[in-house]
């Protein structure tokens, strides 16, 4: 199996998105699949969209029983938030692939759909629980743009100055 082959703890794959609409017999049909979004695989990125669904992951029995299950005091995103706690200890190391999918009904019955205010409110909640795992890469990604941005800044320069000389050059 690819997963053990790695030697990570935690793998993920790539997955589809089903669009569902709901026939007049009350069954679903598939009306389109999707890629859905890849998961970068950055602590910041677990919490930045939450493109990780639980679906996507495999995990080592050793990661629950170091850190814990499923926080059943919440009543959304407990996926998001044990994945929290294992961003903590583990890298995710992506499979290459699709091995799975979620739907998205057009009737809005799907528990994302139907309970945004549920998952507003607890995403708030895990934003609060797991700021400082996030911080670290926040400040590194703001350094390296900061850095991007004057290099950036010295080309604009240097392609004005080669501008005016050209206009002086010309007039």
């Amino acid at each position: 199996m690819e997963a053990r082959r790695t030697g990570h703890k935690i793998v993920y794959s790539d997955a589809d998105v089903i669009h569902q609409t709901r026939l007049s017999s009350g069954a679903y049909r598939e009306v389109s699949r999707t890629p859905a979004p890849v998961f970068e695989g950055t602590k910041i990125a677990l919490w930045r969209r939450g493109d990780l669904h639980l679906v996507m992951v495999l995990h080592h029995r050793e990661c629950t029983d170091r850190l814990g299950g499923f926080d059943e005091t919440l009543p959304v995103l407990e996926d998001m938030e044990m994945f929290g706690r294992f961003a903590q200890d583990y890298q995710f190391h992506r499979l290459p692939g699709i091995s799975a999918g979620f739907r998205v009904r057009d009737d809005a019955t799907n528990a994302v759909t139907a309970m945004r205010t549920e998952f507003a409110e607890t995403r708030a909640v895990l934003y609060r629980r797991y700021a400082h795992i996030v911080m670290p890469e926040l400040l590194t990604m703001v350094e390296f743009g900061a850095v991007e941005l004057a290099a950036l800044k010295a080309r604009v320069e240097a392609l004005e100055a080669v501008v005016r000389e050209y206009q002086d050059k010309h007039r």
